[in-house]
């Protein structure tokens, strides 16, 4: 994979391919046109597709910061998301902020630093029903009584592709920096709510796939974006799957290791935007449960998070590097769209990190 004349090879998870390439020299300020080739064809952007070319732009961390927040987003159904003409919202959702920023956006000067994308990037519990259609197609019926529709880490492809593969959503993620956390509905309502509910998941047949699928996708399409090339670099996880043909089997065991608590991996992360420090907390997976000693955070990990709240200015971000990401089709999925592109925020480095995820298209620039 090739974007701007820096090169990566793609990792394999599952019959997926993704790759990152890590780019210097980009000064802050600057403003730079971008594609993404693949075996020295461009694949990303579409050829034919009127929207602006997708940009990588380092900011020079002066002036205001206009960051826009969201979460809990249920895709809407494409032909509601590109129908520019339509005003109506799609029945049973409401409108699509996503899609409508990116209306927004289109033709005109970027007035947005960022996206803040608090969780439930994704519903696992309440796939689209054209995603339980494909699903149950793809398997021959419905998942066995008592079962999820979504389970297997290439399930979860297809809640990703659902949720980021429409042309505004892919032009969105490519053109505007973003950052990520999971909620609950990554993986399941309620997720880690206590012990006792801990305890009923756990005893359930699925819970284990499910589990170890959810955590190891959501690593792959949201989490990587989040870390610097530092970061990246000193990841034993990703210098394990960069180094082997297939990585299928070592996110299985990771996603797993993680969840029962043989493996500690800290999801929380911060990074300094100009004179602003971002500070992103996973309330989720790394709960205490303990009844009598419940907390939200271990205490290593709250620990951190005191220290990134009363550090020195520009701590975070010596040690998290202008990072940007794209994740799209890399191999021609079996409709041949790509999806989105993202680009967090990080102005005081000018290293950027391009992240080609199939079947998806995001590009994320600090």
């Amino acid at each position: 994979m090739e974007v701007l004349g820096r090169r990566c090879h793609t990792l394999s998870v599952a019959g997926h391919h993704y790759g990152l390439v890590e780019l210097d020299g980009l000064e802050p300020g600057t403003d730079t046109p971008y594609d993404v080739r693949l075996d020295g064809e461009v694949v990303w952007p579409r050829s034919g597709d009127a929207r602006p070319q997708p940009r990588i732009r380092v900011p020079t961390g002066r002036g205001p910061l206009r960051l826009i927040v969201g979460s809990c987003r249920q895709a809407a159904p494409p032909s509601w998301l590109d129908h520019v003409e339509s005003e109506r919202d799609p029945p049973g959702i409401g409108t699509d902020s996503l899609a409508a920023l990116a209306r927004q956006l289109q033709g005109r000067e970027r007035v947005v630093d960022g996206l803040v994308l608090l969780g439930d990037q994704v519903y696992a519990d309440e796939p689209d029903p054209r995603t339980v259609d494909a699903l149950r197609s793809r398997r021959g019926g419905p998942p066995p009584a008592g079962f999820p529709e979504v389970s297997s880490f290439e399930e979860y492809t297809w809640l990703y592709r659902e949720a980021w593969s429409t042309p505004s959503i892919r032009w969105l993620l490519a053109s505007v920096p973003s950052v990520m956390i999971f909620d609950d509905h990554e993986i399941i309502d309620d997720w880690n709510t206590s012990a006792s509910w801990r305890a009923d998941a756990a005893a359930q047949p699925w819970w284990a796939e499910r589990i170890t699928a959810g955590l190891a996708s959501y690593w792959v399409y949201q989490h990587l974006g989040n870390l610097s090339p530092d970061e990246l670099a000193a990841d034993p996880l990703f210098q394990k799957v960069t180094t082997v043909d297939d990585a299928t089997d070592l996110l299985h065991d990771f996603g797993r290791s993680v969840d029962d608590g043989s493996r500690g991996y800290q999801w929380s992360f911060a990074l300094d935007l100009g004179r602003t420090r971002l500070v992103m907390l996973d309330n989720r997976c790394n709960r205490v449960l303990t009844p009598g000693r419940r907390e939200m955070l271990p205490a290593t990990e709250w620990n951190w998070f005191l220290d990134q709240a009363h550090g020195e200015e520009g701590a975070a971000a010596a040690q998290r590097p202008a990072v940007g990401r794209m994740i799209m089709d890399v191999v021609g999925g079996e409709d041949g769209a790509a999806m989105p592109a993202r680009e967090p925020v990080q102005p005081l480095d000018p290293r950027i990190v391009v992240a080609a995820i199939e079947p998806a298209c995001r590009n994320m620039a600090e």
